[in-house]
């Protein structure tokens, strides 16, 4: 009885005797605000006494007020209950007793000031938005207990039995006060750490044993690849209040990729969203069994990065790094003790459970003697560290000194000058005001860092004393300036000026840096560059994204003759040099400007036609003109062989595609709305993913049938004429590696179950792939909603007993101008977690995300089909009826004008 106008149950309602399921919520889940005005209480009738089979309650939203009644305790059969946005401020001391109790959640109780002892067989416990609760009971005893929400519970200053919970899985903080970050990270025991898959904290910083940037993977002899590690830094810039009530930040994604292209991305699964804007830390752990493992092949690159386009604006990745966890760097066998280990044998769960010990330390030891004479690194990071004593000028044997986030920290030492043997000097995020470097010091010093230093806005000229630097980072710094002595730095290699936004001018002597190989600007309010800057003849890596106050490239920008990486993305440079072709070594060229769709801006703005000459770039591998105004492309493209991705995406005025590169993998041509012709893709056979979302003019796809390697077909919003005839051409070979297709639709095979479906193991058939299809349409709220990324509103879960144990958001991409009915079918393999998951007993069920990301989406139908070994074995006889073969003969079934229910709204 959920989503009535019911707001009191009669007293007779507990001689339901035999109810097992009681669902009765309702909407919305949560407060839209905290000055909302109070609704009708009701109080739970007394007779509830009398369930005595009831196993599942939901009474979210009911305006339950004051306390729980003790009747609660005799309800000894239930396993979930749902009690969210509800208004009592105390539960009953009986609920330990509910010991079949699995799921309990308080969401959005903001009344609610203690937690009672809880069942010892808890395995969820949601008390996300609890505003007033300040104590929680110990939760030691809950050793099943895998997920525990805390999110913007800021008056609760400590967890206690935190350490004990050794089944924890996921563990969502954000948003909590500064003393109870502090608490739990001390608690946070490599026990508590070692099944721990998502871990939402308060934190501006990552493990400095992780990788910052893109990772390549090469296999190691002998050790086995068992998980990868994400962390990140995010904060919110709430563009309204209740954004807190969302269920997931969606806007960072991880790519695997080879060869720049990217062959699988994930989204990471931040829940708990804050109130605040305050920096948050998430670290996500996937397991061997997880495509971000069986997908990491040698030579791949994986890479974090926010979905581009965002779904919602405002959330800013300030940090992320990467680690790669092998076999038997994870093994736990039971002792606590650290006795037992080195460094160099800490486990990654001993190393998390150290990391987060160091938060909030007080006042470092240093040395203040010479005593310490042989000591090599000395790492002080994140300490309350006041001052560097000046005898640390007597470590000569110093190699390695680390004071990142040292956050009181104002002032180095003049004995610094002294370290002979200084190789690597580490001050990020410090607060230190100057250098108090000497010409000629610091013989032996090849890394200086002083990145996020706030306070640093002077460098100083015995900078260009440094004769062995190599690498230089002065990024998010507020310098004015760079010395001409800049230029004295005869072996540098790497500069990194990224996001200081008072430096508006390089200087001339720049150019004298001739061993340069990577340049990093991105960010700065650099206005222009200097004449000179051409003499970098071996800069091999310029970065300049983001450069908002550069108009334009000397002259001599094209004797940069070692050149291979420019990055000048969102800058104001609107015509490049006649020198630019000179770049001859030049490999990757991204110079994109947002936004990627066409709204109230544009892009590069290339109209007419694109010139022959693009059929000279032999080794083109990545070519994206997406938002452009041209109407053509040459014929010439066919003869880039190299070309891999071809990205037209948003190009309106593009009427015809001519013949492509037989080597194409990737291309996109959606909301090409002028597009009437695409010419034979017979030859593509390596294509794997084409999309055609809202080309409503075109009206076949010839060749389709033949593309063999074709995993992901987006054809959202193409014409009836056009969809019936794709779908008489989609053959079993062209389905046979189909993992997400896409075409108007309002049916889904009758052959798949519809609604829950429980799965149970058969004798000598192993569960080999899952099938989803679903009819999905959408309501847009603006006349831009199409130029979203992705649909992720509808998810899949397992349950085990109704727990939801894995929950998978599906992979809609190609979103329709129209409100039409659209036929999504999603495949997943043998090695997904949406088949290595499912186990014997357990349900799989799909259904909207609850509470909504973004409004107006409707799940019309949805289907499960399971597929065993051998149900899908393609041998070339087209009168074996596989799966694949079945899809093939129901969208052969389709008849023009049949495609989708019409809803009569288009936005152009």
């Amino acid at each position: 009885m959920q989503e009535t106008l019911v707001v009191e149950l009669p007293e007779s309602f507990g001689n339901l005797s035999k109810l097992v399921t009681l669902k009765m919520l309702k909407k919305p889940l949560f407060r839209s605000c905290e000055s909302d005005s109070t609704p009708s209480f009701v109080e739970v009738p007394s007779s509830f006494s009398n369930l005595l089979l009831l196993e599942e309650l939901d009474a979210r939203s009911w305006g339950i007020s004051s306390k729980i009644p003790d009747v609660l305790e005799k309800l000894s059969h239930l396993k979930i209950l749902k009690l969210g946005n509800n208004y009592f401020h105390s539960l009953p001391s009986s609920l330990e007793g509910l010991l079949n109790l699995r799921e309990l959640s308080l969401y959005d109780c903001r009344e609610l000031k203690s937690l009672p002892p809880v069942p010892c067989n808890l395995e969820q416990l949601n008390l996300a938005n609890c505003f007033s609760l300040e104590r929680i009971s110990d939760l030691s005893k809950l050793k099943a207990l895998h997920e525990l929400n805390l999110t913007n519970c800021d008056k609760v200053d400590d967890i206690p039995g935190l350490e004990h919970l050794k089944a924890l899985k996921r563990l969502y903080m954000s948003g909590c006060n500064s003393e109870c970050s502090f608490k739990v990270k001390k608690r946070l025991s490599k026990a508590s750490l070692k099944m721990m898959a998502n871990l939402s904290l308060p934190g501006n910083r990552i493990p400095d044993w992780f990788s910052q940037g893109p990772l390549r993977y090469s296999t190691q002899p002998n050790r086995e690849l068992r998980g990868v590690i994400l962390a990140v830094v995010v904060a919110l810039n709430h563009e309204r209040k209740d954004d807190y009530q969302l269920p997931d930040v969606v806007e960072v994604q991880a790519k695997i990729l080879k060869l720049d292209l990217a062959l699988y991305t994930h989204t990471l699964h931040l829940s708990g969203v804050p109130r605040t804007s305050d920096d948050q830390l998430h670290i996500c752990r996937y397991s061997a069994m997880h495509p971000m493992v069986t997908m990491f092949k040698d030579g791949y690159t994986i890479q974090v990065t926010k979905r581009d386009p965002p779904v919602k604006q405002g959330v800013e990745l300030k940090m992320h790094g990467i680690h790669l966890v092998y076999e038997g760097d994870d093994d736990f066998k039971g002792e606590e003790s650290e006795s037992d280990f080195t460094e160099t044998q800490f486990t990654v769960s001993q190393k998390l459970a150290n990391f987060f010990s160091t938060f909030g330390e007080g006042e470092a030891n240093t040395p203040t003697n010479g005593m310490l004479a042989s000591l090599e690194e000395l790492n002080l990071t994140a300490t309350a560290l006041k001052n560097l004593p000046s005898s640390i000028g007597k470590l000569k044997n110093l190699q390695k000194l680390y004071l990142m986030h040292c956050a009181s920290l104002s002032k180095l030492p003049d004995t610094i000058n002294e370290l002979k043997s200084l190789k690597k000097l580490f001050i990020n995020g410090s607060a230190v005001e100057e250098l108090p470097l000497n010409p000629g010091s610091l013989p032996s010093l090849t890394d200086f860092s002083a990145g996020g230093c706030k306070h640093l806005k002077q460098v100083p000229s015995s900078i260009g004393g440094l004769n062995s630097l190599l690498d230089l980072e002065l990024d998010w710094t507020p310098i004015e300036t760079l010395p001409k002595e800049i230029g004295d730095l005869h072996f540098i290699r790497k500069l990194v000026l990224r996001n200081c936004k008072s430096l508006k001018v390089l200087p001339e002597s720049l150019g004298d840096m001739d061993t340069l190989h990577s340049l990093c600007l991105e960010g700065s309010n650099i206005e222009k560059l200097p004449e000179s800057f051409g003499k970098l003849e071996n800069l091999v890596l310029l970065r300049m994204n983001n450069c908002k106050k550069i108009k334009r490239l000397p002259e001599s920008f094209g004797d940069l003759k070692s050149l291979h990486h420019l990055f000048m993305q969102e800058t104001l440079v609107v015509e490049l040099p006649e020198s630019f072709g000179n770049l001859s070594k030049l490999v990757t060229l991204k110079m994109l400007k947002k936004p990627l769709f066409r709204s109230y801006a544009r892009s590069w703005g290339i109209g007419g036609k694109i010139p022959d000459v693009l059929g000279k770039l032999s080794s083109l591998k990545i070519l994206k003109l997406g938002n452009n105004y041209f109407h053509s492309l040459p014929s010439s493209l066919e003869g880039l062989l190299n070309l891999r991705e071809l990205s037209l995406y948003d190009c309106r005025e593009l009427k015809c595609l001519p013949p492509l590169p037989c080597n194409l993998e990737q291309l996109n041509l959606a909301n090409c709305f002028s597009l009437e012709s695409i010419s034979d893709l017979s030859k593509l056979k390596i294509l794997h993913e084409l999309n055609l979302a809202n080309c409503k003019k075109v009206d076949d796809i010839s060749g389709l049938e033949h593309l063999k390697a074709l995993k992901r077909l987006y054809m959202s919003d193409c014409n009836s004429k056009c969809s019936s005839e794709v779908k008489k051409r989609l053959s079993k070979a062209s389905l046979k590696m189909m993992v997400n297709l896409i075409l108007p639709g309002n049916r889904i095979p009758v052959w798949f179950s519809q609604g829950p479906l429980r799965y149970t193991t058969q004798p000598n058939r192993e569960l080999r792939g899952v099938i989803l299809a679903v009819v999905v349409a959408l309501n847009h709220e603006s006349k831009d909603d199409y130029q979203l990324p992705d649909v992720v509103e509808v998810q899949a879960q397992f349950l085990k007993l109704d727990l939801a144990l894995y929950t998978y958001t599906l992979h809609l991409s190609g979103v329709p101008r129209t409100s039409d009915d659209q036929l999504h079918i999603c495949r997943y393999s043998a090695m997904h977690p949406m088949v290595t998951m499912f186990k014997d007993g357990y349900t799989i069920h799909v259904t909207k995300r609850e509470p909504p990301v973004k409004q107006g989406v409707e799940l019309k139908m949805h289907g499960i089909h399971l597929v065993y070994e051998g149900d899908d074995d393609f041998k070339g006889e087209e009168s074996d009826f596989t799966e694949t073969q079945k899809l093939a003969n129901f969208f052969s079934t389709f008849e023009e004008g049949e495609a989708s229910s019409k809803g009569g709204s288009e936005f152009t």
